[in-house]
């Protein structure tokens, strides 16, 4: 088992005051967020206003506060609202996401992420320079496994503005995913350069180093296979050569 590092436990210690993680991943089905009443008791600090929306804009932000305090089932519901009243809207497709894969429902999280996909894609063809547009749909292109498209569109979203260390720390990840180590590791050391609390980018920066020395031991011994293969095959070569030569010598002997 591998040791935890000292980044992660200090995240973890910190996270509750912090907000150290991210959230958006798929939680344990067993968590309290897939657990929560039907009810809708208030919630405390907020105006009554926004706890009784009247319109999409209303739905989407009353989604966006109950997921921020981890009532995942009922964030569901108010942005499944939202996108009946405004079903065009990419951003809010994208938290519906969110808030299902919150509560485990992985199949209407992949269809949410997917229409997602399809009105940032839409956004981006009608306004090549939306960065905002680019980073969520290569969000999008990452909560549905399309690594490659979430790279190109990250690149392109980061030559309009450069990202912040969140969006590095999302950049990271998706290089992890195709295996590009090394740019992981760059991306992860920009985003700790740029906020050196982040634990969580401390802790990635870690492992993408490690990755990146296994993959590199792994290239090298690849190499030498290679070569040790290429060699035996000149040799087998060479010898079934010098066997003809000397059958053919033997043929030719009176």
């Amino acid at each position: 088992m591998r040791k935890v590092s000292v980044a992660l436990l200090l995240c973890l210690l910190a996270a509750s005051q912090t907000g150290c993680a991210r959230r958006g991943e798929v939680t344990n089905s067993n968590s309290p967020a897939s657990n929560q009443n039907a009810a809708t008791p208030p919630l405390e600090g907020v105006a009554a206003e926004l706890q009784n929306p009247k319109d999409a804009a209303g739905f989407y932000a009353l989604g966006v506060e109950l997921y921020k305090r981890d009532r995942d089932a009922e964030a569901v519901e108010a942005f499944k609202k939202s996108v009946e009243l405004d079903p065009d809207n990419a951003e809010t497709y994208r938290r519906l996401g969110l808030a299902y894969a919150a509560t485990a429902r992985k199949k209407e999280a992949q269809v949410a992420f997917e229409k997602a996909v399809e009105l940032f894609g839409r956004k981006v063809r009608e306004d090549a320079k939306d960065a905002d547009a680019l980073y969520r749909l290569a969000d999008a292109y990452t909560k549905v496994g399309e690594y490659e498209k979430a790279a190109d569109a990250y690149r392109r979203a980061a030559r309009l503005r450069e990202p912040d260390a969140s969006g590095y720390y999302d950049i990271g990840l998706v290089y992890n995913k195709l295996a590009k180590y090394q740019e992981a590791v760059r991306s992860f050391e920009k985003a700790v350069e740029l906020d050196p609390n982040d634990y969580q980018s401390q802790e990635a920066l870690e492992r993408a180093r490690e990755d990146a020395v296994k993959q590199r031991a792994r290239v090298e011994y690849e190499k030498k296979l290679l070569a040790k293969q290429k060699a035996q095959n000149q040799n087998n070569s060479n010898n079934s050569n010098q066997s003809g030569a000397n059958k053919n010598a033997n043929d030719s002997t009176p």
